[in-house]
C-alpha cells in the first residue's frame, strides 16, 4: 500500500498548480472533474495539506531563535518529505524558501539598523555557534536529499550556501560534517565530469574519515584510498611535454570563473593541479594502502614507457577494475587517459605511424574509430598531444609544423651557410674578379685597423649602458620601495580604521540591543497595565507618547485605590476577627479552670500508682541479685588467675608491635636521609656540570672574539701595507715622468707648482731631495693617522711612505 501511495504521488508534477491544460480538457468531455479523480486516486488532499504545513511552519519561524530547533527539525523533516515521494519541484521551492531565509538574516547580520526597524525579524537574536551549528546540518540533509534526487544543479547551489555559512562561523565544523560534505562534493564534480575537483573532494573524504574515523575498517580504507588514486589517474589533462603550464583553468572567462568558485568550495586559495595532487598522494604513501591492481595500473600509466604493449598490459588491470563494484566507473576515464598515454608516448619515438597499426594497439579496449578518432581530436584540442590525422595516406602524423619549434629553429642559417659555400665554389672570388679582390683586401685591413677601436667603443658604450641599467634599477628598486611603504602605511591606516569602525559598530549594535530590550519591556509593561484595568492591548504599538502617558497615570491611581481599598478591608477583617476571639476566650474561661481541675486530680493519683509499683519491683532486683552474687562469689580467685595471664599475652604482643615499629620508623629515617642525600649530590653534581659548561662557553667565546680581533688586525695591516705599496708605486712613477721631463730654463715662482712642495729644486737647498727642509704639510693633510709636525715628510729624511700612513 505505501509503494502504491509513493508510485501515485510521483504522477504529480507539482502540488500547487490548481489546473492543467489537461485537465480542463477533460473536464470538458466528462462529468468528473480531474480534480475529484485526482482527489479519489492519487491521495493529493493529505499530500498538500502535509506540504502546506511545512512551508507555514517554517515561514513562521524563519527569525525566532528561541524556536530555532524547531524550525530546523521542521526543515529536516520537510526535506524527508520530499525524498520519500520524489517531490523534485516541491523540493527546489523548500531549498529556495530556506535560501531566501538564509538571504535575509545574513542581511540583517551585516546591517544593525535594518533589524532594529524590521518587525519581521524582531525574535532573532543574531548569529550563535549553536545557530550556525544548526544552519549546517540542515544543508547538509538537505545536500543528501539533493543527492538522493540528483538534482545537481540544486546540489551545487546548495554546497555554496554550505561555504556562505562556513565563512560565518570562526569555529569550524565537525570532522563529521566535513567528511558528508565532501562525500557529496565527490558525487557532484563527478556528474559535472570535473574530474580534477573530483579527485580533490575523495582526497578531503579519505583524509577526514582516516584522521576521525576509529571504526575504519582495513577494507574500507583500501578502498577509499583506491578511489582517490583511480579519481587522480583520472584526470585528462597531463600537460608535461608542451609548452603550457600546468594549469586546470581555461581561457575562456565564463569557466575560469566556474573552477575558481569550484577551488573556493574545496577550500584552496590557488590553482590546484594534477601533478600537485598525485606527488602529495605519493608523500603520503598512499600506494601502499590502495588494492594491488590500482597500484599496477599506475605503475603502468605514469611510470614505465612501453608505447607498443601499454594497452596489452593495462587491459586485465582494467578488466579487474570493471568487475569491482565501487571503482568501475573509472573504467572509462582511465581508458580516455591510455589513449592519450600511448599517443604522447608514441610520439616521442615516431615521427607518423600508420592508423591500422594504432587501431591494432588499442584494439583490445573495444573502442570504435570514431570514438578514437574523437578522443585524438579532444588531446589535440586541450594541447595534450600534438598530432595530426591524415586520412589520404592513413597515418597518424605527431609533432608540430610551426617553422618556430625548436626542430626548425636553426634550418635558415644552415642554409645560408650552405648556399654560401655552393656560391665560393661555384665563382671563387680570388680568381676570376681582381679587383673585388683588392677592394675586400683593402676593406678587411681597414676593418682590422678599426677592430681594436671599435672594441673599445663597444666596451666603454657597454659599460655606459650597464651602468645606465643599474641606476635604473636602483630608481626602481627605490620606488618600489617607497610604494611598498606606502602601501604598508596606507593597510595599516586601512585595519586602524576598519578596526574602530568594528568596535563602533559593536558598540552601536550594543546599544541598540539594548534599546530594543528596553523597547519591548516598556512594551511589556505597557500591555500588562493595559491588561490590569481591563484595557485592549491590539493596537498597543499605535499608541503616540500621550496615550501612554495617559494610561500609565490612569492605571498608577487604579493601583492607587486598589492597594487603600484592599488596606482598608484588611483593617475591617482584623478588627472583626478580633471582637470575636475576645468574647470566645470570655466564655472559655470557666469551662478550662474546671477541666484543668479535674485533669490535676486524676494525675495524682496516677503518680501515687507508679511509686508503688516501682518500688515493689527494685525490691524484687536486689532479692535476685543478691542470690547472684552468692552463687558466683567463689568463682573469684579462678577469675583473677585468668585475667592476669590475657593481660600478660597482650602486653607481650603490645611489646613486639612496638619494637617493629619502631625499627621500621627507624629504616625509614636512614633511607629518607640517604635518599636526601644522593639527590643533593646528583644536584651539586648537575650545578658543577653546568658551571664547567658555562666556563667552556666563555672560553670559547672570548677565543672566538680574540680570533675576530686577530682577523681584523691582520686585515688592517694588509689594507695599509697595500696602501702603502699603491703610494710607492706612484711616487716611482711622479719621480719617472719629472725625471723624463725636460728640464725648465726658468725660476720658480710663487704660484707656480704646488703650495707647500719648500723651495724649488734650483736653490741651493735642494741637496735632500724636493721639499729639503721644509717642514710644511706634507700630502694628506694633517687629518690622517701620524699627522704630527715632527714627522719627517716626502722627500726629507726620512722617505717612509707618510700619506695618510703612520
Amino acid at each position: 500500500a505505501i509503494a502504491a501511495e509513493k508510485a501515485a504521488a510521483e504522477r504529480v508534477q507539482d502540488l500547487e498548480a490548481e489546473a492543467t491544460p489537461e485537465s480542463i480538457m477533460m473536464s470538458t468531455m466528462t462529468e468528473e472533474s480531474e480534480k475529484e479523480r485526482t482527489d479519489r486516486e492519487l491521495l493529493v488532499p493529505w499530500l498538500k495539506f502535509l506540504w502546506e504545513t511545512y512551508r507555514s511552519v517554517l515561514d513562521i519561524l524563519r527569525s525566532n531563535s528561541k524556536l530555532e530547533i524547531v524550525y530546523h527539525k521542521t526543515a529536516e523533516r520537510a526535506f524527508t518529505f520530499c525524498g520519500k515521494f520524489k517531490r523534485k519541484t516541491e523540493f527546489r521551492r523548500l531549498c529556495e524558501m530556506l535560501r531566501t531565509h538564509l538571504s535575509n538574516l545574513q542581511k540583517a547580520g551585516a546591517a544593525p539598523a535594518t533589524v532594529a526597524t524590521d518587525k519581521r525579524l524582531r525574535g532573532w537574536d543574531g548569529w550563535t555557534p549553536e545557530s550556525i551549528e544548526l544552519h549546517l546540518q540542515t544543508r547538509f540533509k538537505q545536500l543528501e536529499i539533493t543527492t538522493e534526487l540528483e538534482l545537481w544543479t540544486e546540489g551545487f547551489r546548495t554546497v555554496e550556501d554550505i561555504h556562505s555559512i562556513m565563512h560565518i562561523s570562526k569555529k569550524p565544523p565537525k570532522a563529521k560534517l566535513m567528511a558528508t560534505y565532501y562525500q557529496k562534493l565527490t558525487k557532484i564534480f563527478w556528474v559535472s565530469e570535473n574530474y580534477l575537483f573530483h579527485a580533490y573532494a575523495w582526497y578531503k573524504y579519505f583524509t577526514l574519515t582516516e584522521g576521525h574515523n576509529q571504526r575504519l575498517t582495513e577494507d574500507e580504507r583500501r578502498d577509499m584510498a583506491s578511489n582517490v588514486l583511480l579519481a587522480a589517474l583520472s584526470i585528462p589533462k597531463l600537460n608535461e611535454a608542451t609548452g603550457r603550464s600546468d594549469k586546470i583553468f581555461d581561457t575562456d572567462d565564463i569557466a575560469s570563473a566556474k573552477n575558481q568558485r569550484m577551488a573556493t568550495l574545496l577550500g584552496f586559495h590557488s590553482n590546484p593541479t594534477r601533478t600537485g595532487l598525485i606527488e602529495e598522494l605519493l608523500a603520503k604513501k598512499i600506494l601502499d594502502l590502495v588494492i594491488p591492481s590500482v597500484k599496477a595500473l599506475y605503475e603502468q600509466l605514469e611510470e614505465k614507457f612501453h608505447p607498443l604493449d601499454m594497452v596489452k598490459e593495462v587491459q586485465p588491470t582494467l578488466a579487474e577494475l570493471s568487475a569491482h563494484e565501487s571503482l568501475d566507473i573509472y573504467v572509462t576515464p582511465v581508458t580516455r587517459l591510455l589513449i592519450l598515454r600511448s599517443l604522447r608516448q608514441l610520439s616521442t619515438v615516431y615521427h607518423s605511424v600508420r592508423i591500422s597499426h594504432f587501431k591494432d594497439l588499442v584494439g583490445k579496449l573495444n573502442l570504435s574509430d570514431n570514438e578514437i578518432e574523437k578522443m585524438i581530436v579532444a588531446a589535440v584540442k586541450d594541447k595534450q598531444v600534438q598530432v595530426r590525422v591524415d586520412h589520404q595516406t592513413g597515418c597518424l602524423r605527431f609533432g608540430e609544423a610551426i617553422l618556430e619549434s625548436d626542430n626548425m629553429r636553426m634550418q635558415l642559417t644552415t642554409l645560408a651557410t650552405q648556399l654560401h659555400k655552393v656560391s665560393e665554389i661555384i665563382e671563387p672570388p680570388n680568381v676570376l674578379n681582381p679587383e673585388k679582390t683588392a677592394e675586400r683586401a683593402a676593406f678587411f685591413s681597414l676593418v682590422r685597423d678599426n677592430m681594436e677601436r671599435e672594441h673599445h667603443l663597444a666596451l666603454n658604450r657597454k659599460n655606459i649602458i650597464e651602468r645606465r641599467k643599474e641606476e635604473e634599477e636602483r630608481r626602481q628598486q627605490e620606488k618600489l620601495k617607497h610604494e611598498e611603504r606606502i602601501r604598508l602605511e596606507a593597510e595599516k591606516e586601512r585595519q586602524r580604521q576598519e578596526a574602530e569602525r568594528l568596535k563602533a559598530d559593536a558598540k552601536k549594535r550594543e546599544q541598540e540591543k539594548f534599546a530594543k530590550m528596553k523597547a519591548e519591556m516598556e512594551r511589556d509593561n505597557m500591555v500588562s497595565m493595559l491588561k490590569s484595568i481591563g484595557k485592549d492591548v491590539s493596537n498597543v504599538d499605535g499608541l503616540t507618547e500621550k496615550d501612554r502617558d495617559r494610561i500609565l497615570d490612569e492605571a498608577k491611581e487604579s493601583a492607587i485605590k486598589a492597594r487603600d481599598d484592599e488596606a482598608q478591608q484588611a483593617l475591617d477583617k482584623a478588627k472583626r476577627i478580633d471582637y470575636i476571639t475576645r468574647a470566645l476566650r470570655d466564655e472559655e474561661i470557666p469551662m478550662i479552670q474546671q477541666q484543668y481541675q479535674t485533669i490535676q486530680s486524676a494525675d495524682v493519683e496516677a503518680h501515687k500508682l507508679r511509686c508503688e509499683e516501682l518500688k515493689k519491683k527494685h525490691r524484687a532486683d536486689w532479692e535476685a541479685d543478691i542470690a547472684a552474687k552468692a552463687k558466683v562469689s567463689k568463682m573469684a580467685g579462678h577469675r583473677a588467675t585468668f585475667e592476669d595471664e590475657i593481660m600478660a599475652e597482650r602486653q607481650a604482643a603490645y611489646d613486639e608491635e612496638h619494637a617493629r615499629l619502631r625499627q621500621e620508623a627507624y629504616d625509614k629515617k636512614i633511607a629518607r636521609a640517604r635518599r636526601k642525600k644522593a639527590e643533593m649530590e646528583e644536584r651539586e653534581q648537575a650545578e658543577a656540570e653546568e658551571r664547567e659548561r658555562q666556563q667552556q662557553i666563555e672560553r670559547q667565546r672570548e677565543a672566538e672574539l680574540e680570533a675576530e680581533r686577530e682577523a681584523e688586525r691582520e686585515a688592517e695591516e694588509a689594507t695599509q701595507r697595500a696602501e702603502a705599496e699603491a703610494r710607492d708605486k706612484a711616487d716611482a712613477e711622479a719621480r719617472e715622468r719629472e725625471a723624463a721631463a725636460p728640464p725648465q730654463a726658468e725660476k720658480w715662482r710663487p704660484g707656480a707648482g704646488r703650495r707647500d712642495d719648500g723651495p724649488s729644486r734650483d736653490s741651493g737647498n735642494d741637496r735632500f731631495g724636493r721639499g729639503g727642509f721644509d717642514d710644511g704639510p706634507r700630502r694628506g693633510g694633517g687629518g690622517g693617522f701620524g699627522a704630527r709636525d715632527d714627522a719627517p715628510r716626502r722627500g726629507g729624511y726620512d722617505d717612509a711612505p707618510r700619506r695618510g700612513g703612520y
